[in-house]
């Protein structure tokens, strides 16, 4: 599976999911790219676009890319914190589909919190 990291979703990320090939927005020359254009490239390249940026989702319908979306939440982007939620992704990639949004937190506190603050439902 084509694999972007946006922005913000950490390097040490990539060891994690040696089956599929994964791409950083920098390497791609994107990083410059507001949200809905950096969908829009993805989309022609990659699968699915991994991501800590909650407002990502809110901002962009992803149904109307052929883009899957994983959104990791943690209390920082450190990638020790988010390394934990790896697992989770690996197995989330054997069934995603475009247009689905999958969130992983690394605990029930930080998903209550994005909750009341309506960023999930």
């Amino acid at each position: 599976m084509n694999i972007l990291f946006d922005h913000n979703t950490p390097r040490p990320l990539k060891k994690p999911l040696p089956d599929h090939h994964v791409a950083l927005t920098k390497e791609m020359d994107w990083q410059e790219l507001s949200n809905g254009k950096l969908l829009a490239k993805a989309q022609e390249l990659f699968d699915v676009i991994i991501t800590t940026d909650t407002n990502i989702e809110h901002q962009n319908i992803v149904a109307n890319f052929d883009l899957a979306m994983i959104v990791l939440r943690g209390y920082s982007n450190g990638s020790r914190e988010l390394a934990a939620l790896m697992p989770l992704v690996n197995e989330a990639l054997k069934d995603i589909q475009p247009g689905q949004v999958l969130h992983f937190y690394v605990d029930d506190r930080l998903q209550q919190i994005d909750q009341r603050k309506g960023k999930i439902e």
